[in-house]
């Protein structure tokens, strides 16, 4: 999949963490972990921070750090979210 954008990246990986965090077995414990995610993308620049304490995906912008990161292309962490890349 090529992203054409930021909100392109934003739309589908954030996607991905919004329903984790509307379905009734995952979401919890996703919550759980506690964990602040930031995620570096590349073609196309984009920021995505999955917050799991508050259930929030945004760009993170104005947040507090992060307590994990990873950076990659956007197309890797596409693959790498769908099981096909084991990074």
């Amino acid at each position: 999949m090529r992203f054409i954008d930021a909100a392109d990246v934003h739309k589908y990986i954030g996607g991905i963490f919004r329903e984790a965090f509307e379905d009734d077995e995952i979401g919890p414990k996703l919550r759980e972990t506690g964990i602040v995610l930031q995620f570096r993308f590349s073609e196309p620049d984009a920021v995505v921070v999955v917050d799991t304490v508050s259930a929030t995906v945004t760009d993170g912008t104005g947040e507090t750090g992060p307590t994990a990161g990873m950076s990659t292309s956007a197309d890797t962490g596409n693959a790498y979210w769908q099981g096909k890349v084991n990074l």
